[in-house]
């Protein structure tokens, strides 16, 4: 996210102008705005670290106050569509992995038939891979019933 951190950005102290390390290590973020003040949270839009005083509340995430809050509404509107999207295909269930490996096998039945036809090998080795193909969605359909 930002070079300058490194993988020890949790126990560094930044410093407003470009986000640069101190020499200092803390046990704590400290607020990217207030320098002396301990950070309660990070912005969901851009990451800072920052106190109960520059947080705004934003539904279940905190945002910069008078900067971010905004563009974290947005994020947050972002995730909640992606979750009922995932929900609606989720209700889809084993059968749409086992309606896939169906047609996944007839394509793989073509293309034997049509390989073996023209003496293709490509054709006959694309119609064996359509076979794993459809066999990995049959798999992935038993699975999806098991974890259900």
């Amino acid at each position: 996210m930002f070079p300058s951190l490194g993988s020890n950005w949790n126990k560094a102290e930044f410093v407003r102008v470009g986000f640069v390390e101190s020499k200092q290590e803390k046990d704590y973020m400290i607020c990217f705005y207030h320098h002396e003040t301990q950070a309660v949270g990070v912005c969901k839009n851009c990451g800072r670290g920052i106190c109960e005083k520059c947080a705004a509340e934003v539904e279940d995430s905190i945002a910069c106050l008078n900067h971010c809050e905004k563009k974290a509404g947005e994020i947050n509107n972002l995730v909640n569509k992606n979750i009922e999207r995932s929900e609606k295909y989720e209700s889809l269930g084993a059968g749409a992995n086992y309606r896939l490996a169906t047609w996944i096998f007839l394509m793989g039945v073509l293309f034997l038939i049509f390989g073996f036809y023209k003496e293709n090998m490509f054709l006959q080795s694309f119609g064996v891979l359509c076979f794993l193909g459809a066999g990995v969605h049959v798999y992935n359909g038993f699975k999806y019933k098991i974890t259900k």
